[in-house]
């Protein structure tokens, strides 16, 4: 049985995920994470934890789940560095930037040819911002591939919580992709 799967599944036992079995049915068995993760999950429990997972165990945890799972996935080096302030924010914050760090990595993954990666998250100001930074070849924005959607969909969740996405890449100099979220007021 898959490592993740395994995890989840006592995570889900632990907190008392597993006795709601309306949730096993709420998405199709046929979804899964391979655009997410490079491979599928057959468990759509899982499928479904893990597309909230900040929601689940907030934001922090689940930025330090994610980039301790892509290192082991993949064998590229991540330093997570979580700044000061109240970094875990209600839904749909806190979904729109654990999205935007996971497409960042599967990007890394993907394209980048990086042996190391750099996420920030931290408090700055009025905003929470993510900065997903890779040594790897890099690429000329404007120019991605024609079926290629990451970066749209990383611009489309940001303007959903009237937050920002800049991309700064060029060949040869790696990618950095910052998401600059306004903090909700209470």
């Amino acid at each position: 049985m898959n490592l993740i799967v395994r995890n989840i599944k006592w995570i889900m036992l632990v907190t008392g995920l597993l006795t709601a079995s309306i949730f096993y049915y709420a998405i199709s068995p046929q979804d899964s994470l391979a655009t997410d993760f490079g491979h599928g999950l057959d468990d759509p429990l899982a499928v479904l934890l893990v597309r909230n997972w900040g929601i689940l165990v907030g934001l922090v945890a689940a930025c330090e789940w994610l980039a301790s799972s892509f290192t082991q996935r993949t064998g590229i080096q991540v330093e997570l560095t979580l700044g000061g302030g109240e970094l875990d924010l209600p839904d749909p914050y806190a979904t729109a930037l654990f999205r935007v760090l996971q497409e960042s990595l599967t990007n890394v993954a993907k394209h980048a040819d990086a042996r190391q990666v750099e996420v920030t998250l931290e408090h700055e100001g009025a905003c929470v911002v993510l900065t997903v930074s890779d040594n790897g070849r890099g690429f000329t924005p404007g120019e991605a591939p024609p079926g290629s959607f990451g970066l749209i969909g990383q611009r489309e969740r940001a303007y959903l919580v009237e937050g920002e996405v800049r991309v700064d890449s060029a060949p040869g100099k790696g990618t950095r992709v910052e998401l600059r979220v306004p903090v909700p007021k209470p």
